[in-house]
């Protein structure tokens, strides 16, 4: 591989060697500064044979389009002819039988089109993430006067457990792993299970209203204020890198807001038929509709609070700019809730096991094609808040709806299971063969085929750049060393949510079994609800519990061993994302606040799903009466 730019393929085996350095640093400097994150030395990836020095795009002679310098200029041949096939699959020595992308005006094209700067960043120094990683840690006087999830780790010094055993891998995942998942647990273990709502096994109980104030005054409103709370906190790290909170009485209305409208609204249906179809949608409806909109009529005064928006016109237009791209992820979010939703309609109502294996493939690929959506919605966002939002956010609910309906699987569960299991089982195949060159060049010609099918010529970005035109790029482009540095965060999130979730519902699931409210879930045999529809019966018995906490047990140690896997996949066969790898991953202890992201991203996702499952949210027991007047 050629790095455009750069004359002189000697200067880049100079860079080939990394060594450990510090977290977030280490390797041998580039010319005027920085690490080779770049990845175009020669050793850097697996043994391949092609491309070879001088060689050309195999194909035929009769077919060959050069110029007077003998080079080829890929945007001559039909994107869907040979040559592209042959140069997605051998490659070719750019520098030596490819036009000069520069000279013919590509580049400069390229960069218009990608919104990136030109002459590229790459021209003047090799990447650096010591440099080019905005680092936000929160100024120590303003965790001094406050208490809250932001500072909650670094207060309390528990991310010196993680920097303890920050160069001892497989510790710092699991330390990390219960940090973020025992308090989320905590709070729904008190939410849902530990205050007695009713017996719903009781004809007298489920129709009085006595017995259903707890959930209409306490685990409704109290689940929705909850799941709001965390949607807005999340808000403030998305949109001010340096100030990630809010004063409490900014949001202290929109929190009292939603609690009533939950009380009022559900108090007739309380009062008359108990519940309905469905009707956990609706209260999610109605706490995102209070959001949205007082959030959109706070937008001045929450951007204003920090002084510098507001004197500096260009820095209040980037947070502006962020502020709406949140507010478009609010109703993104509910319709991502019903699409899960429907899919547990679909699992405790289906027999089939093609159907329900189909289900889950299409839950799962759906999760894909979305996250990248909201990942270009959030590429205004800070590099790590974009990943947490976009990558963990749906890779954690996916992996968590999975871990929670398993029970429900009917027939022949061992296909079922894998293909519940289809993300983290592959999450180790994709993270290796996205940091391929092969890959890359399929990548980028594959998202271009419209283009030339319809019009006969390729389009530029079919052709990957191995210059580095933006530092902060997001991998959504053809340049490919902000390419493999994003699937690097991506492979780490993919890993660590399947972790998160799974040791979620090993805590959680066992718990909802046991205290006074499991009548209310599907995790108990004892659970036979009056009212059940002739359809079957949606509580699990024994067997299936015990295979659903096998499943995310199994889960949670492949998600383990995966991890381990693709760093030392990492660190051997592309020492260049060395540095991009422990900078991300030790996020957690140089920035303690980023620890806290991840903590509300589970609580959020958790408190959500554990509501699907309660009886009186009808969504599992969409056809039981709860009561019969």
């Amino acid at each position: 591989s050629f790095v455009f730019g750069f004359e002189d393929r000697g200067k880049l085996r100079e860079l080939e060697r990394m060594d450990d350095g510090e977290e977030g640093g280490g390797g041998a400097p580039a010319p005027k500064g920085g690490h080779d994150t770049i990845g175009a030395t020669p050793k850097d990836g697996l043994p391949w044979p092609f491309p070879r020095d001088g060689q050309r795009v195999p194909t035929s002679s009769c077919l060959r389009d050069v110029d007077e310098n003998g080079k080829e200029d890929p945007m001559t041949y039909h994107g869907c002819g040979l040559w592209w096939w042959m140069w997605i699959l051998c490659g070719a020595d750019v520098s030596e039988t490819i036009v000069d992308w520069d000279e013919k005006g590509y580049l400069e094209e390229t960069c218009k089109k990608t919104n990136n700067p030109y002459p590229p960043m790459g021209r003047e120094r090799m990447y650096d993430v010591d440099v080019d990683v905005p680092k936000n840690p929160i100024p120590e006087e303003l965790r001094s006067g406050h208490f809250n999830v932001q500072v909650l780790f670094y207060k309390m010094r528990l991310y010196k457990l993680l920097e303890l055993c920050r160069n001892v891998y497989p510790l710092y995942v699991i330390v990390q792993v219960i940090l973020c998942s025992v308090i989320p647990c905590i709070w729904i273990l008190l939410l849902y299970g530990v205050i007695p709502m009713s017996d719903p096994t009781l004809l007298e109980d489920r129709c009085d209203y006595g017995k259903m104030a707890c959930w209409h005054l306490f685990t409704n409103p109290i689940s929705e204020v909850t799941i709001q709370w965390c949607v807005v906190t999340l808000l403030f790290p998305c949109i001010d890198d340096n100030l990630p909170w809010r004063p409490f009485w900014m949001y202290l209305p929109l929190m009292a807001l939603i609690y009533i409208v939950q009380v009022l609204f559900f108090l007739p249906f309380v009062l008359t038929i108990r519940t309905f179809e469905y009707s956990c949608l609706v209260s999610f409806l109605l706490s995102d509709t209070c959001t949205f909109f007082y959030l959109l009529a706070m937008k001045n005064r929450i951007i204003d609070f920090r002084k510098e928006n507001k004197e500096d016109p260009e820095l209040r237009e980037v947070v502006s700019t962020r502020y709406n791209a949140y507010l478009q992820s609010i109703p993104i979010r509910f319709v991502t809730v019903g699409i899960y939703a429907t899919y547990l309609y679909g699992i405790i109502r289906i027999e089939e096991d093609e159907t329900i294996s189909g289900l889950n493939f299409l839950l799962a690929f759906s999760t894909v094609f979305l996250r990248v959506y909201l990942q270009r919605l959030f590429s205004v966002f800070h590099k790590d808040m974009n990943f947490y939002m976009a990558f963990l956010g749906l890779y954690a609910g996916t992996s968590m709806y999975f871990a929670f309906a398993v029970p429900g699987f009917e027939g022949n569960e061992i296909l079922n299971y894998a293909t519940a299991a289809i993300v983290p089982l592959t999450s180790l195949v994709v993270g290796c063969l996205q940091q391929t060159e092969i890959w890359f060049r399929f990548r980028c010609w594959i998202k271009k085929t419209y283009c030339p099918t319809l019009c006969c010529r390729n389009d530029l970005l079919a052709f990957p750049i191995e210059e580095d035109l933006n530092f902060d790029g997001r991998g959504s482009d053809n340049q490919h060393p902000a390419y493999r540095r994003t699937k690097v965060h991506n492979a780490i999130m993919d890993m660590m949510a399947a972790m998160y979730t799974s040791l979620f519902y090993l805590l959680v699931s066992p718990s909802l079994r046991n205290l006074p409210n499991k009548l209310h879930f599907p995790y108990t045999s004892d659970n036979k609800i009056i009212g059940i529809s002739p359809s079957g019966d949606a509580s699990f018995n024994d067997e299936d519990w015990e295979d659903s906490m096998i499943f995310s047990a199994f889960v949670l140690v492949y998600s383990l061993v995966s991890f381990l896997l693709y760093k030392w996949y990492i660190f051997i066969f592309y020492p260049s994302m060395k540095p991009v790898f422990k900078e991300f991953f030790h996020k957690p202890h140089n920035e303690p606040d980023k620890l806290g992201y991840q903590m509300m991203i589970v609580s959020l996702i958790g408190v959500g799903v554990v509501k699907l499952f309660l009886s009186y949210s009808r969504v599992w027991w969409v056809e039981t009466d709860l009561c019969s007047l």
